[in-house]
């Protein structure tokens, strides 16, 4: 639940949590970057503040999980394409699927690392060459 601010004090945290300076919320509300900071410093601004970042976070997580499914049809889309699709766009539509999914490198080489868990399926009987601590395997291949 979220906790509540005087309305003075609720208008410096909107400020804040959209990324302006206490010199620029303190010249808007005419009053002084100390007081602001006073204001920052105090335990319940930090609450409610910390408690708005997280809905906030959630609201964004949301958002863009609601168009993953959309971006990744279209991607699909472009790869599947026979004609009026460049050869280069399909190979940067799967590159950006690939590296959506956790196979691509953000350092810009060429290097990609796939990581892969594998287990034991459970009509397996014994470790499988798994070890003998766990019936998976962590797996990291390079290409």
């Amino acid at each position: 639940m979220q906790g509540q601010l005087s309305s003075p004090h609720h208008l410096v945290l909107v400020d804040d949590l959209s990324g302006k300076t206490s010199k620029q919320i303190a010249k808007k509300n005419n009053t002084t970057e100390a007081s602001i900071r006073s204001i920052k410093m105090r335990e319940d601004y930090s609450r409610v503040r910390a408690e708005m970042q997280e809905e906030i976070r959630n609201e964004v997580i949301s958002q863009i999980a609601s168009v993953v499914p959309n971006a990744i049809k279209v991607l699909k889309d472009i790869i599947n394409k026979k004609k009026d699709v460049k050869d280069s766009d399909k190979i940067n539509a799967a590159k950006e699927i690939l590296n959506r999914a956790g196979a691509g490198t953000t350092d810009g080489s060429d290097k990609k690392v796939i990581h892969l868990t594998l287990f034991k399926p459970k009509w397996a009987k014994g470790k499988g060459g798994l070890g003998e601590e766990s019936d998976a395997i962590e797996v990291a291949i390079q290409v």
